[in-house]
Parts: C-alpha cells; structure tokens; sequence
C-alpha cells in the first residue's frame, strides 16, 4: 500500500533530497521511514493547538459616529443651558421693571410661558425680549393692563396731564413727587386739583417748591406796566403832551419783562388797547381806539421796545375805566391800556 501524502513541517533542503530517493527506492521495506511517525504526530498536535477562529479586530468605523453623537449631546446640552439662563435673566429684568407684575411663569410643549400685568406707561415686554437674546418664538406671553402706583410711572402720567412749564422740574424724592421752580397761580391750582384727583395710594405731589410767579420779580414788573395808562384829548389819535416820562418809564419795564422772560424760561406778552369816551358814533370809536393803540406801540417801538411783544386791540368805548356822568370821567375813558399775560 502507498503511503498518503502528509504536510510536513519545512525541513532543510537535504533532509527533502534524502526523503525522495528513499521514496523513489522504496522496495516495501519501510525501516527507511520509521522517524516520519514522530514528525506527523508533532504536526497533528500543531493544528489541534491552533485556534479555531481568529479573533475579531476593534470596530475603528464606529469610533467617528460615536464621537459624533457624544459631541452633538453636549451641543444640545449647553444649548440648553445657555437658553435656560437667558429665559432666568429675563424673568428677573421683567420683575425688576416697575409697572410690570409677574403672576404666572410655566413651560409647555417647549415653549416659556409669562403672563402678568402691564401699565401702559411701562416698558414694553416684547422689547424687553428682543434684548434678551431668546428666540421670541419660543416665548408666548400674555399681559393685561393696569394703572400702576408706583412712583416713576405717576410721573409720567403727571407729565402729559399736568404739562408743566419749563419753568417747574419734577422729580421723584422717595415716596413722593416733588415739584421745584416758578409757575403761575392758575398752573398751582390745577396741579392741586390733579393730586386730589389721583387714586388712593399714589405717592403725594408736593408743591412747596414752586413759588408763585405773581409773587416774584416778574409779578412785581407786571403790576408795574399794568399800572400805566396814557391819556388822549377829545377824538384826538395822538397822546397827549407831557407824557414822555411816562413812556420811558414804560419802555424801560417792558426791556426788563424781556430780559426776565428769558432767564426765567417763560413766555411774555403785552396787549396794547385802545380806548374811547361814549361821545360819538361806534364805529367811530372803534376806529380810533385801535389808531390810538398803533400809536402807543409806535412810542414804544422808538424807544428800543421789540414790537412784536406788543400786540394792539381795540376795545372802543365797551370797557370804560368810569361812568361817563361828566367830561372828567370820559376824559378818563380816553386811554391806552396795558395787560400782560406771562406763559409758562
């Protein structure tokens, strides 16, 4: 029988050379092979000692995705963070805002939710948002309005119903609103009838600061001009003579209105009238009371007075200064008066 052929563990050249010719001589004596035995045996325990399977390599594909996850959960979660501080920075600058009550914060389906109360005169939420740097989208909020107390915003609304003259500055002091400055008694009285009109709880107008503008400076020159008066003879336009110091008295407190005017940051005005007895027709009157008005204004005008302070009207004979019982009293009537008017 021939022997199978076997693998053989790689031996030298020359043991492969000797092992052919022994082949090529085999005459059935097989004393020649005998130390092949041990070889095969050792082969065989090679392979019954390799492994079965090789072992599998690490999975080098996975390692990008899983990366890729780990890094996109930390995005999203300091996206998260980033908008939860915002949402809280906001919260807190709405709270701190005054005119505005919050009574209701709650997140649904992913979005923030803010409700609350809102004066007209506070600042506006939705701009507030805008600040904020959160995605208005995200944001559903629901404000009902209300006429807050507090301080600031009663000053607002005392701005626009009081409309103080630039001379009047307000301001908060504490729990109340102080007033400073000069104004007229008509502004002091509606601004009193303004606080008693305010709601229970607002904080107190205080006025002491403000002084009467009739009591100061310019109350004192206004009385002054009112008191002047310039005489005319019987339908004559001209004044009558001996008068010159009367307008340069006159001239010289209406350049000092100006002057104070300014300083004071107020608005003056001086209405000229004319005037007339009862004797004659009215119309003709009239006509000569403004003509004597124009004349006046002309005066003034030659002794450096701005004529566009001066403004000329023409009363005729309707607002005598005496019953007409006698030719002194209609001489009285024949006139130019003043009146001044001071705005704040």
């Amino acid at each position: 029988m021939e022997p199978r052929a076997v693998a053989a563990a790689p031996r030298p050249c020359r043991d492969q050379t000797e092992r052919h010719q022994a082949l090529e001589k085999f005459n059935g004596d097989s004393s020649s092979f005998q130390d092949i035995e041990a070889q095969l045996a050792e082969v065989v325990q090679m392979r019954q000692e390799a492994p079965r399977h090789r072992k599998a390599g690490f999975p080098w594909l996975l390692v990008p995705l899983v990366l890729a996850l780990v890094m996109g959960a930390g995005w999203l979660l300091n996206q998260w963070r980033h908008d939860a501080s915002l949402w809280e920075a906001y919260v807190r600058r709405l709270q701190g805002e005054p005119g505005i009550a919050v009574t209701t914060l709650d997140k649904r389906d992913g979005k923030w939710i803010v409700a609350g109360l809102r004066d007209p005169l506070a600042a506006d939420p939705d701009q507030l948002l805008r600040e904020s740097g959160l995605d208005p989208s995200r944001v559903a909020a629901s404000w009902q309005p209300y006429q807050a107390l507090n301080a600031s915003l009663v000053l607002k609304r005392l701005q626009g119903s009081l409309d103080p003259p630039p001379t009047v500055a307000l301001a908060v002091e504490g729990d109340r609103i102080v007033a400073t400055g000069s104004a007229s008694y008509a502004w002091l009285q509606k601004a009193r009838n303004v606080e008693r009109a305010l709601p229970l709880g607002s904080p107190r107008i205080d006025l002491a600061g403000v002084r009467d503008l009739n009591d100061g400076e310019i109350g004192r020159l206004r009385a002054a001009i009112q008191s002047h008066s310039i005489r005319f003879d019987y339908n004559a336009e001209m004044p009558s003579p001996g008068q010159d110091a009367v307008f340069d008295e006159l001239a010289q407190q209406l350049r000092e209105l100006v002057e104070l005017s300014s300083r004071l940051r107020v608005s003056s005005r001086v209405t000229v009238t004319g005037h007339s007895d009862t004797t004659g027709k009215g119309a003709f009157n009239l006509s000569l009371s403004a003509a004597r008005a124009e004349v006046v204004r002309a005066f003034l005008k030659k002794r450096k007075v701005d004529p566009d302070l001066l403004a000329v009207r023409a009363a005729g004979p309707l607002e005598p200064l005496k019953e007409e019982s006698s030719e002194v009293d209609r001489s009285v009537n024949r006139r130019v008066s003043f009146s001044v008017a001071i705005d704040e």
